[in-house]
Parts: structure tokens; C-alpha cells; sequence
């Protein structure tokens, strides 16, 4: 069985993120370890 993630690609960095998929779902917290720095605050959803 393939694993329950989401590979996400930052085109900004180039770098690659694993978030879990939970019931046919991402939590939106999980995208907000995706940064061009330390300084952003990461990426939200609305």
C-alpha cells in the first residue's frame, strides 16, 4: 500500500515537504513548516 503522504515541491527553494494524509485530508498547519527562511512565517491557506 503507498504511503498516506503528499509530497509538495517549493519551486521558490527547491526544496520538498511530506505532509501525512489523514482521511482524505492535509491539516493546514502542516504547510506552515513551508518557508523561503527562517524569518517567513510560512505558507497559510483561506
Amino acid at each position: 500500500m503507498p504511503s498516506e503522504t503528499l509530497t509538495i515541491t517549493d519551486n521558490r527553494t527547491g526544496k520538498q515537504y511530506e505532509v501525512p494524509i489523514e482521511h482524505g485530508t492535509i491539516r493546514a498547519i502542516d504547510l506552515r513548516k513551508i518557508r523561503t527562511d527562517e524569518e517567513d512565517f510560512g505558507l497559510m491557506t483561506y
